[in-house]
Parts: structure tokens; C-alpha cells; sequence
């Protein structure tokens, strides 16, 4: 802490995060805040004076969309089209981390087409996860548990033309994750904890128009409120809000797809850029 207290503007992702550094600092470090409506956060501690404000970062929405369409006849999309024959898809893109509760959210595509037979041979789970830090035992443990989850539940409910779940553990490309994401009916965005989660904004911005169902413990969930928040550990409810977004009108998935990019658009990732440079130039 008291290295950090050396910068002289301290960003951070969300309001809470900001609200538990200014706790921290002024019940545990002994030092002082002044706060002053918008203006970033003042602090004095370990001797130092620095400023700290929340940046939430964003996007390009609409280079993302553009890219997305771009890739539309890419091979890999052509491929998933034709497998899919017309089922709707369910998508999610991770780091293979243990934070970013991927055995909850294998379990509660389970626990939909467990409680709901109409959804069997109709839905898909397509799951990329990219291998990351394969030297830790801890992402060896839970590589093996994904691939056991997926193995046991597409055991019990596949059938020789549908497999419930595709576990994928490789890397793609941007373009082809964009392209990928549109023809997704759903985006399931569900870490345990993230400080922002840009996959939630990436999804949306390929979008036209999907659902996005989004963790309530992602920082992008203060900004896309639009999305059907859960709870991550809560499995009823991440499968009924799969079903909810299943089964969502298009006109409602227009309107929250509309207000998400709005927002996106607002707060892109130039307006993160220049927010974080005009305050430091005014420090």
C-alpha cells in the first residue's frame, strides 16, 4: 500500500474498488481523505499525497461490431453454423481461471436442460477457454475438473446429433471470437469476482441484438445494467436466467441491446484514456 500511495493518481475500475482503497487508507494507514463531489479523491498517507478516482475502461463498440460482421462467412463461423443446424447458441470466452466460475456456470447450463426437457437439442453451450499458467497446480486442477464436468454432463444428455456442451481449450483469434459472438444468442459473462470483465462489452458489441447474462461481482455490471444480472454461485438462478434470455422477444432484446451500446458508446475506451490524462495533468 504504501507503494502505491507513491503515484501521483491511482485509477481504479469501479466506485466500491475506489471506496475500499479510501477505507483502507483512512482506517488502516492513518491517512487522510478529501473527497469533493466528482472531483478524483484526494489522499495523504506514508508521507505522500496522491489522487484516486474510478476509470472504468471501455471499448471501441463499433470497431467491434464492424469486425464482427466482417467475419460473419469466416471459416470457423461457417463451420459453428452448420453444426449448430439452426439450435441456438449460448457462448462464453475466459481465461481457464479458477475466479472465473466456469464449473458453476458448466452446472447451470446443466441444471437448464435438466429442468427444462424443451431445451434439450435445442440449445447449445459453446465454452472457449484458453490455456493460461498451465505450470500452477491450482489451473492444472481446474482444467481437469472442466473437462470431467463437461465429459459427465454431455455424457448424460448428449444424443448422436447434439452435444449440450463444447469445451474448447485454445486460443482464437479476435475477428473470429467477434464473428463467434454474433451468432451467439446468449453471452454468459459469470466470473466469481472481476474487476471490469471486457468480454461482457466485447460480446454486447458484436451483438445484434443477443442477451447478455452477466455476474453481478463483474464491474462491467454497474454499466451494463441491461443484462441479466446473477448471482454466480446461486445455480437455479443462472439457469433461469438462461431461460429468460432464451426465450426473450426480439423487441425486448433490442431495447437492451441498445441501451448497452449507448453506453458503451458514452464511455469508450478514448474517454477512459482522456479522463485518466486530464486528471493527471491537473495533479
Amino acid at each position: 500500500m504504501e507503494a502505491l500511495c507513491s503515484f501521483d493518481l491511482f485509477g481504479f475500475q469501479t466506485e466500491p474498488d475506489l471506496r475500499a482503497f479510501c477505507d483502507y487508507i483512512g482506517t488502516e494507514a492513518g491517512g487522510t481523505i478529501e473527497r469533493d463531489g466528482a472531483r478524483p479523491t484526494d489522499i495523504r498517507a506514508f508521507g505522500q499525497t496522491l489522487r484516486a478516482a474510478a476509470y472504468p475502461i471501455g471499448v471501441y463498440p463499433d470497431e467491434i461490431a464492424a469486425l464482427a460482421k466482417d467475419g460473419e462467412r469466416g471459416r470457423d463461423v461457417e463451420i459453428v453454423k452448420a453444426t449448430l443446424h439452426h439450435r441456438k447458441l449460448v457462448m462464453s470466452v475466459d481465461r481457464l481461471d479458477y475466479s472465473k466460475g466456469l464449473v458453476e456456470r458448466f452446472r447451470a447450463f446443466e441444471r437448464l436442460i435438466e429442468h427444462d426437457p424443451h431445451q434439450r437439442n435445442n440449445v447449445s453451450f459453446l465454452q472457449i477457454a484458453p490455456p493460461t499458467r498451465s505450470d500452477v497446480d491450482a489451473y492444472r486442477a481446474i482444467r481437469l475438473q472442466l473437462e470431467a464436468e463437461s465429459g459427465r454432463i454431455n455424457g448424460r444428455y448428449a444424443e448422436l446429433d447434439w452435444t449440450p456442451i463444447r469445451y474448447i481449450h485454445r486460443q482464437y483469434e479476435r475477428p473470429v471470437l467477434a464473428a463467434l459472438f454474433r451468432e451467439a444468442h446468449v453471452g454468459l459473462v459469470t466470473p466469481l469476482r472481476d474487476g471490469m470483465n471486457l468480454v461482457a462489452k466485447e460480446y454486447v458489441s458484436a451483438q445484434d441484438p443477443g442477451v447478455l447474462v452477466l455476474s453481478q461481482f463483474a464491474g462491467a455490471a454497474r454499466e451494463l445494467t441491461a443484462a441479466l444480472i446473477v448471482n454466480p454461485l446461486d445455480i437455479d438462478g443462472m439457469a433461469d436466467a438462461l431461460a429468460t434470455a432464451l426465450k426473450m422477444p426480439l423487441q425486448e432484446r433490442r431495447a437492451r441491446y441498445g441501451e448497452m451500446m449507448q453506453q458503451l458508446r458514452n464511455n469508450n475506451v478514448s474517454v477512459w484514456r482522456d479522463n485518466f490524462l486530464r486528471n493527471l495533468k491537473a495533479r
